[in-house]
């Protein structure tokens, strides 16, 4: 005997598709910057200043620890003791290259807040007003363009 098919087309259980991808504009925050752990830090005009003052200081007084080390180290040597004059050399220069490596000097201010142009989740770009470079999402890790204050997918590359 035989039996009758239905017409109905097959249910099918999908998930629910990604919203197709499309520009998204973003917002400059110019003293806004991420540390190295890539934790997002906002911040105003006087904690740049207040950096930047820091930074000097900081050389001078690395320029100064090397230069007094290298002094101190040349009078101990010609008095006789060149094994404490080299001891004491490197002592200081160690204790400058630690007071270096304390201070961040790669914080790159500038941070661009906006939407990804793939998922539409929150997509922070660390950048200078006027660089463009490729990052990837967090979260559904598609890759973006950002150029010109907006985020923009990039067609030849996806996760």
């Amino acid at each position: 005997m035989l039996q009758s098919l239905s017409t109905e087309p097959a249910s099918y259980s999908s998930a629910p598709e990604a919203p197709a991808p499309v520009d998204t504009f973003a917002t400059f925050y110019p003293y806004s910057y991420f540390d190295r752990q890539g934790t997002f830090h906002a911040g105003g005009v006087s904690a740049k200043r207040n950096w930047i003052i820091l930074i000097i200081l900081n050389t001078i007084i690395v320029v100064a620890a090397i230069a007094i080390a290298i002094t101190i180290a040349v009078f101990i040597g010609t008095s006789g003791y060149p094994v404490i004059a080299c001891v004491f050399a490197c002592l200081m220069l160690l204790g400058a290259y630690i007071q270096v490596r304390a201070f961040d000097y790669r914080r790159t201010y500038g941070v661009w807040c906006g939407v990804c142009a793939h998922c539409r989740n929150p997509l922070n770009v660390a950048a200078r007003k006027i660089e463009s470079q490729t990052t990837p999402c967090p979260t559904c890790r598609g890759r973006v363009l950002f150029k010109a204050g907006s985020f923009t997918p990039v067609p030849w590359y996806t996760p």
